[in-house]
């Protein structure tokens, strides 16, 4: 193995840091370590594995592509365990980081063809090696803002797996594609207009590969704003159906009060004749009369105690025994919108939960505090039937009667997006539900 080989092989590889910066970009709010460190494990491991794949090449003639392909898997489960991202999210942006990558390479292949046409198709020359490379860096500078900026925002709001999944499927099949366009020698590229239909052919699928992410990130949008104006229009629903109840209890108010003079007099005309018993029969049913408060004042913030007050008699209709402490200030750095949707969430699936008991009372006890004007705390524990379904460390609904299923997963996105965190448990027939929201850190809400 000379020296100019060794370096030429290196070469071939080069590729793989544009790629590695790629999978990055969308995905370095969620490295579970520094930025320094990441690039540092990833510089280490790309300086040890990178002679061992020549090594490798030389000595057992192994093709560059499955030294490389071996390389690939290996990158991958480090990038994985580096983020706190789902398994699908980290593996679609890794297929569309390969698939890209793979058109690069084509792309040198086509350069390497015209600079040598004699040569065989399965080895590239150093120039096609440095092009490639070229090529993987001007992608990443064309692509890196839109998938940095929106690729993230979709990654932080797309919980569910299978839109991933098959994204990641698209991708893999423009790779498969671009396996199957590599000519077997380059002299075929030189038969009629071949070299021009394949540089269409390159052109017009990797056009492709990007409409369909954009596509795929509008329509995407365009279902979590939907289902996000559902939950404000339920909240505001909640609220509506608040405001009624109070308006009526108002109305009933003010006629009492209009009907009070006369009450007063008859009052005291019982009580100058000294009827005692007329007077307090007439008490008794004038307390009949008396409108009865429908709400409860459970906090000062007006959106989640008309929440509050929506679910308590939705417990109550079920027959759930509740007991809620809240002690909530009027305002906290957390939006209302956000803060009903996080308690709505955990109110449905505690509600969900409660009535897959049949044998014993069902009970929750909730607490909702400020502590010393610093932290949120959200704490929940409610009774169920013990049955549950956990993938991958993560609880998954058993009961999904009129809900979608991602309540919890909301649950854990809002506290995230405030910089918080939280935690789901269960002990015998027990569910427990743990959030705090820091609430003294200056920092924006991630978007």
């Amino acid at each position: 193995m000379t020296l100019q080989y060794f370096f030429s092989d290196v070469c071939t590889y080069l590729a793989i840091i544009p790629a590695a910066i790629f999978c990055f970009l969308p995905t370095r709010q969620y490295m579970k370590w520094s930025s320094r460190s990441v690039i540092l494990a990833f510089s280490l491991l790309f300086i040890l594995m990178v002679p061992v794949g020549v090594c490798l090449g030389f000595f057992f003639h192994l093709d560059d592509n499955i030294t490389v392909g071996i390389m690939i898997i290996i990158f991958f489960i480090g990038y994985n365990r580096l983020l706190t991202t789902r398994f699908s999210q980290n593996l679609n942006t890794f297929c569309l980081c390969i698939a890209l990558m793979a058109f690069c390479s084509n792309f040198a292949r086509g350069f390497d063809a015209l600079l040598h046409p004699d040569a065989p198709a399965n080895s590239f020359s150093l120039e096609a090696c440095l092009f490639q490379f070229g090529c993987s860096i001007l992608l990443v500078l064309l692509l890196g803002w839109p998938v940095a900026h929106f690729g993230s925002r979709l990654i932080h709001s797309l919980k569910a797996d299978a839109p991933w999944y098959a994204m990641s499927l698209v991708s893999c099949t423009f790779f498969i594609l671009n396996i199957f366009i590599i000519p077997h020698n380059y002299q075929v590229l030189y038969s009629y207009r071949v070299f021009t239909v394949f540089w269409q052919i390159l052109v017009c699928m990797i056009f492709m590969l990007c409409f369909i992410y954009f596509v795929f990130y509008f329509v995407a949008q365009t279902i979590l704003t939907n289902a996000e104006n559902s939950r404000k229009l339920r909240l505001m629903s909640m609220q509506e159906s608040l405001y009624q109840r109070q308006q009526r209890y108002i109305e009933q108010t003010a006629v009492l009060r209009h009907n009070f003079r006369q009450t007063v007099v008859t009052l005291q005309g019982l009580l100058n004749e000294q009827d005692y018993a007329s007077l307090s029969s007439y008490l008794d049913e004038y307390m009949k009369t008396l409108p009865v408060k429908e709400t409860s004042d459970f906090c000062q913030n007006y959106a989640l105690n008309s929440l509050l007050n929506y679910y308590q008699q939705a417990a109550q209709n079920q027959q759930i025994k509740t007991h809620w402490k809240i002690q909530l200030p009027y305002k906290i750095p957390v939006g209302d919108v956000d803060l009903c949707t996080l308690v709505g969430n955990l109110l449905e699936n505690v509600i969900k939960g409660c009535n897959t008991v049949t044998d014993s009372p069902k009970y929750h006890d909730l607490s909702v505090s400020v502590e010393k004007e610093k932290n949120l705390y959200i704490v929940s524990t409610n009774n169920f039937d013990g049955k549950i379904n956990k993938r991958n460390g993560q609880y998954l609904p058993v009961y999904k009667q009129g809900g979608s299923g991602i309540g919890l997963s909301s649950i854990e996105t809002i506290a995230e997006k405030y910089h918080g965190f939280a935690r789901f448990s269960h002990i015998g027939t027990e569910f427990y539900i743990d959030v705090m929201i820091p609430l003294w850190q200056d920092l924006p809400p991630l978007q």
